[in-house]
């Protein structure tokens, strides 16, 4: 099922919708077609559930957590949900993206996921499994991070999820402190953490 049409079953069920913004008319192909299917259908910002789902169209890496990620939606307290987004415009995994504590936690694995447990009130209800970084890294693998000169003769410690990052894992990306420089792998869910 796509996500529009997992929204108009849902709100045509008479689950809480409360549009803050005008559907808009916008065929931008830098963004996903899920995306951009619930801003013509929805607009940017609605309130879903009890949950606001503000949709902040620009791409930011968030640190160096995300590669490339949309604001999907936020607490108020400066956390955000973030999905991030393939360099073909494919809609990934969704992330929780936490400054206080400093933890990048999988939200969902899909957007029509993350819109499920917004339905069935489990958005808060994740079991968190923090992983521990690696400190002995593989050079091999490090030739997989865009890393420069300067970065290769840092301290870092690498967190290793690719094999099958499950939601509610995540790290502590403030392993170094505030000055943390964080890279992520280019495809695959892996971080570089840096001093």
């Amino acid at each position: 099922m796509k996500v529009i049409d997992y929204l108009y079953k849902v709100i045509k069920s008479e689950i809480e919708f409360i549009p803050f913004s005008e559907p808009q008319k916008n065929d931008n192909k830098v963004y996903p077609n899920e995306i951009m299917d619930i801003i013509k259908k929805y607009g940017n910002n609605f309130m879903l559930n009890g949950q606001e789902i503000d949709i902040d169209l620009g791409y930011n890496d968030f640190g160096g957590l995300i590669n490339r990620g949309i604001e999907i939606s936020n607490d108020g307290a400066g956390n955000s949900w973030v999905i991030e987004v393939s360099p073909n415009q494919e809609c990934k995994a969704v992330y929780f993206c936490c400054h206080d504590p400093a933890i990048l936690l999988k939200q969902s694995n899909s957007l029509i996921e993350f819109f499920q447990q917004i339905i069935e009130d489990e958005l808060f209800l994740i079991e968190e499994e923090l992983v521990i970084p690696i400190k002995e890294i593989d050079t091999n693998l490090l030739n997989e991070f865009s890393l420069d000169d300067k970065s290769k003769l840092k301290e870092k410690v690498l967190v290793d999820l690719s094999s099958n990052m499950k939601v509610g894992q995540g790290f502590d990306w403030d392993k170094f402190g505030p000055r943390t420089t964080i890279i992520k792998h280019k495809s695959k869910e892996m971080w570089l953490l840096l001093k």
